[in-house]
């Protein structure tokens, strides 16, 4: 990941979930001290990406509901598909011939 960091950088961490059979791994939560280090580890998690490994940014009920209310508010009007093309219309499906396609001549 290439971010440098001690175990005082950590608050104790936190393993959820009860012992299973061998080889399930449980998720283990931990609190960073620092916010300058939170966002280097946020900023690192696209070197993970082929790993099992994965890190996730844990948000209060609040601040959950406030960005998908800002989003919801900022994001664009969905895409509308062109309109047909009259290429489009040799690929039409004939229905009298199943699911072949017609092509006129």
């Amino acid at each position: 990941m290439g971010v440098v960091c001690t175990r005082d950088d950590f608050e104790e961490p936190i393993r959820f979930g009860r012992i299973q059979r061998e080889g399930v791994c449980r998720p283990i939560c931990i609190e960073v001290r620092r916010l300058d280090l939170k966002e280097k580890l946020l900023s690192a998690r696209p070197t993970l990406s082929k790993t099992t490994i994965y890190v996730k940014e844990d948000l209060p009920k609040e601040e959950r509901e406030r960005r998908k209310a800002w989003r919801a508010a900022n994001l664009k009007e969905p895409r509308k598909r062109p309109p047909a093309s009259p290429l489009d219309e040799k690929d039409r499906h004939n229905p009298r011939l199943g699911n072949l396609k017609y092509v006129p001549k």
